[in-house]
């Protein structure tokens, strides 16, 4: 399945997409909460996954 991944910050994002398998994404998605978990700012970057 296809994915759009983002990684914001303060200044700029990058946002792609990707085809990742369920293993994959599961590990993604779990970056990507605690990216935001531990952001304790509005500039701190984060990232953000979902589907396409």
């Amino acid at each position: 399945m296809k994915y759009k991944i983002s990684l914001h910050g303060c200044d700029d994002s990058t946002t792609f997409e990707m085809e990742l398998t369920e293993e994959e994404y599961k590990l993604l998605k779990k970056v990507a909460d605690k990216s935001q978990e531990v952001s304790t700012y509005v500039c701190m970057p984060i990232m953000e996954i979902e589907k396409v």
